[in-house]
């Protein structure tokens, strides 16, 4: 089994209901439940350089922040928008997800998740700097 797995793995273990019940919002979701998996999955979780927290973008006339940022050699490569565990239906969030993803043009991967459920997105079909609409 690779590191890889065997860290999910552990990490996914150590949530049970009692964790869960006292997560009680979206930036305790963040630092419980997405910032972990940020960090097996080989991301400098605080290393603001590397995962930028609350990025700053225009959308239309509208200031809007994305929870996170990946950048690799300065590049942003990959978004994060991050709901509150108890949001199940990650799927009304599509299209904020979207727009984020249109407004960072190195933008190749996305990411929306509740800490429990994590839907990976890119822009493999289609147009170029346009998420494919399912994950």
């Amino acid at each position: 089994m690779s590191d890889f797995v065997r860290h999910i793995r552990e990490f996914s273990n150590s949530i049970d209901k009692n964790k869960l019940s006292n997560i009680n919002n979206e930036e305790e979701t963040k630092s419980d439940l997405i910032l972990p998996v940020l960090n097996i999955l080989g991301y400098q979780v605080f290393i603001s350089s590397e995962v930028e927290k609350e990025k700053g973008v225009q959308i239309g006339t509208r200031p809007h922040k994305i929870d996170y940022v990946i950048n690799k050699n300065e590049n942003e490569i990959f978004i994060v928008e991050c709901k509150h565990h108890e949001q199940t239906d990650l799927t009304r969030h599509r299209n904020q997800l979207y727009s984020y993803f249109t407004a960072l043009p190195s933008v190749h991967f996305a990411l929306l998740t509740n800490g429990i459920e994590y839907h990976f997105h890119t822009n493999i079909i289609g147009e170029k700097n346009v998420m494919d609409r399912e994950p």
